[in-house]
């Protein structure tokens, strides 16, 4: 059984044991409504080597006093598209998602999380949803891009992303508030001669393409 989650007070804490008579006690310790907060960001990238939505939660310690326990670490991240909501992944979040985390000792399980650090979590979404429905090549609109006819570049789609995470099993979850993630997908990375393919939001530049519209083949 794990045992509760506590600032590590130290000091402060022994001088005011010092500080109060022989008939005193201390008052009973009550955790903190506001110990942490979460916040998402996320990009889409486009390379040679990746082609995915990358999505990072980052919980940080607002509290004034260090916590230092083996660690829960239990969360969700839900990815949705705003033209279908019906089209959705879910990752279950765990160790195996720490990407940043100095205060995290996987050898132990213990997090240590001082006032201001943080812990960050990471996903890589490849576009395929939880229904195994692939969106490069049953969702995304695209045209062909004049400027590489080899090429095919997708409409805008917007997505939400929101997530939680318990990181002690005493201090409650925390979550992360909503975000948007707009995404230029470019279908399929093409070097020289042509030009990068600009994959920057918002990318509105496609709806005015005249190219022919493109259709990507399976396994391409």
């Amino acid at each position: 059984m794990r045992r509760a989650v506590r600032p590590v007070l130290g000091l402060s804490m022994f001088l005011l044991s010092l500080s109060l008579s022989c008939d005193e006690q201390l008052p009973l310790y009550a955790e903190p409504n506001f110990i942490f907060e979460a916040s998402l960001s996320g990009f889409y990238a486009h390379s040679l080597s990746d082609n995915a939505l990358k999505i990072y939660l980052t919980v940080k310690n607002i509290y004034h006093e260090t916590f230092q326990e083996e660690a829960l670490l239990q969360g969700e991240l839900l990815v949705t598209s705003v033209r279908d909501s019906a089209l959705q992944r879910r990752f279950t979040l765990s160790f195996a998602e720490v990407i940043e985390g100095p205060g995290y000792n996987r050898r132990t399980g213990v997090l240590t999380m001082e006032p201001g650090a943080t812990v960050r979590l990471g996903v890589s979404w490849d576009f395929v949803d939880d229904r195994g429905e692939d969106l490069r090549y049953d969702f995304f609109k695209y045209v062909e891009d004049p400027a590489c006819p080899s090429r095919c570049l997708a409409m805008p789609e917007e997505f939400t992303a929101k997530a939680f995470v318990l990181l002690y099993d005493r201090t409650g979850q925390v979550s992360a508030p909503p975000i948007s993630l707009q995404v230029c997908y470019v279908f399929a990375y093409v070097g020289s001669p042509c030009s990068s393919a600009i994959t920057i939001p918002p990318c509105n530049d496609r709806w005015s393409l005249t190219g022919r519209v493109c259709r990507p083949q399976r396994g391409a």
